[in-house]
């Protein structure tokens, strides 16, 4: 029985010893990249932006914790929402890979992944 702890064990350290590192790959790449790279979760609130934010005049504060579409400008709203709705018929097929073709149909009758803040209140 404690060979299995200690095994289990050992095998959950290398997994969050792998994820700390990968992590920080990634937040050294996002924080030094020549974009603005922002990250946000599956209800489109934003997680991370990166540094570079400061040359629109804006600090990450500015926008963390908000919704997608409330910083994105009204003229760009609807083609936000179109790439969203098109994110999210694309599913990963048993192979790791993205399926577009399969889903194209479907994609002009999907909902958008981000939902307008106006949307969200009438509900």
């Amino acid at each position: 029985m404690a060979a299995l702890l200690s095994s289990r064990l050992r095998f959950r350290t290398g997994l969050e010893r792998a994820l700390r590192d990968r992590e920080a790959r990634v937040r050294l790449l996002a924080d030094n990249i020549a974009d603005i790279v922002i990250v946000m979760d599956r209800k489109g609130y934003l997680r991370y932006v990166s540094p570079l934010v400061t040359v629109v005049g804006k600090t990450e504060t500015d926008f963390l914790g908000r919704l997608c579409l409330d910083v994105v400008h009204e003229d760009d709203r609807e083609r936000v929402l179109a790439a969203s709705r098109e994110l999210k018929g694309a599913t990963a097929s048993r192979f790791g890979s993205l399926s577009h073709a399969a889903r194209r149909r479907r994609d002009a009758l999907a909902r958008g992944h981000f939902q307008d803040r106006r949307t969200l209140a009438g509900r």
